[in-house]
């Protein structure tokens, strides 16, 4: 694997850069902020990653729900997937973006989504309440995607999956780690089967 480090001024002159010499699936190990730079690492795909992007197509997914829920178990990769997913939509795809978080039980995880989101420029809205949501949602009216990442307890919250039935025109994600047991992976779906996912 080719690791290079790029030092932009704007994230975006970043990705630029990166598909440039190291083509089209890159691999993004960080993003730092230093003195009002940005410093990034990146890696050439080996060719089993291009195959298996080519293999499940995501590159040539449309997403076309106006909110995009990211649902799944304790440690999924719910906030990683979130924050490459939106990185896809704002650089390569040059739509606008917006991250809401209901996931607010676990300590530290809106901390992490608002570091990747200021990276990015894109805007973190933590959100507490089903009011609080409806408030937000008609003022989100500019935005092509409006990204939702849930707390992986979201069935026990009895606000939560009201605000989730309530979306119209939404596509919903459900992550799953492959390294869990696969009861614990059945287990997780069919959880999240209530909700229709």
């Amino acid at each position: 694997m080719q690791v290079r480090k790029f030092v932009v001024k704007t994230i975006e002159e970043g990705w630029l850069e990166i598909y440039k010499e190291l083509g089209e699936n890159p691999v993004i190990l960080s993003i730092k902020e230093i003195n009002g730079a940005f410093e990034i690492l990146a890696a050439k795909s080996v060719n089993i990653d291009n195959q298996i992007l080519s293999d499940n197509k995501f590159q040539d997914k449309k997403l076309f729900g106006r909110f995009i829920n990211f649902l799944g178990g304790v440690g999924s990769g719910k906030t990683t997937t979130l924050a490459k997913i939106a990185a896809l939509l704002k650089f390569e795809r040059g739509k606008k973006v917006a991250v809401l978080s209901l996931d607010l039980f676990k300590v530290g995880s809106i901390d992490a989504l608002r570091n990747f989101c200021n990276l990015m420029q894109i805007p973190c809205i933590p959100v507490k309440s089903s009011g609080e949501f409806s408030k937000l949602e008609k003022s989100l009216g500019t935005y092509d995607h409006i990204l939702v990442d849930y707390p992986s307890n979201m069935l026990e919250i009895p606000e939560i999956p009201d605000i989730y039935t309530s979306l119209n025109d939404k596509e919903t994600l459900l992550i799953l780690s492959a390294d869990k047991r696969e009861s614990v992976i059945y287990s997780e779906v069919e959880a999240f089967s209530v909700l229709g996912v």
